[in-house]
């Protein structure tokens, strides 16, 4: 059993480099004697290959620089420039948009969603229940940031409940519950603020993953894993109507 339960977001500084000198000790301590927990810290690691292929595919479809004429002896600061300037920007603005495209989040927060959970395997879950006093303090906390009111985890048909925690997107909470199937396939229902009105239940694939999102009391819910957005779909419904 975890006696001191470990979020994501303390593996996360972890891995970056951003604990402090105490919090590393712990978490270094806890991941040799924790296989779960280091399946976990390992999906949550950057993907530098998808990184590097990312970005040549983006260049290798880049424009080409343009030719540079024969410059007759003027400074350089006159004719030059006149050519290098724009050759200079157009090479920023590549890697600027190639780096932006795979590392910044998208405006819609069911992607941030999506290319988190991708990162989710077996392993990542596979550890012990969530004690229920965590989970519930983790569920007043949601009350209390975002006015949610839920006292214990829906219960999903052929899932196993496993962890609560408060996460942050574009500087709202999220509330991210964690489920596992008997199969062994992550879940997740994530809930957070959202501007938009009531909406119903939308089925979509997100990451290659079957999720249904829906809007209920100014808070947007998605639920996501596996890849039968009927089923899914059919689940989401099931929390929408039981709340």
């Amino acid at each position: 059993m975890t006696i001191d339960p470990m979020s994501d977001q303390d593996l996360t500084a972890y891995l970056d480099g951003e604990a402090d000198a105490a919090s590393n000790a712990r978490i270094r301590a806890a991941l040799a004697k924790d296989p779960a927990l280091a399946a976990r810290a390992e999906a949550l690691q950057l993907p530098i290959a998808q990184v590097n292929d990312a970005f040549g595919a983006l260049l290798s479809d880049a424009p080409a620089m343009p030719a540079m004429p024969a410059l007759a002896a003027a400074p350089l600061s006159q004719q030059a420039s006149k050519y290098l300037a724009p050759a200079a920007l157009a090479a920023s603005f590549v890697l600027g948009m190639a780096a932006m495209s795979f590392l910044r989040p998208s405006s819609d927060w069911i992607d941030h969603v999506a290319a988190y959970q991708v990162l989710y395997v077996e392993e990542t879950l596979s550890g012990a229940i969530q004690e229920s006093a965590v989970t519930t303090a983790v569920l007043a906390r949601a009350k209390k940031t975002m006015g949610l009111e839920m006292t214990a985890p829906p219960q999903l048909q052929g899932m196993t409940f496993k962890r609560a925690q408060m996460l942050g997107i574009d500087g709202a909470p999220l509330l991210q519950l964690a489920y596992l199937t008997a199969e062994g396939i992550p879940f997740a229902l994530c809930i957070t603020p959202v501007a938009e009105g009531a909406q119903t239940v939308e089925a979509s694939m997100q990451q290659q993953l079957a999720t249904a999102s829906w809007v209920q009391d100014g808070l947007g819910y998605v639920l996501i894993g596996g890849a039968d957005t009927a089923g899914v779909s059919g689940l989401a419904q099931g929390v929408l109507e039981a709340s």
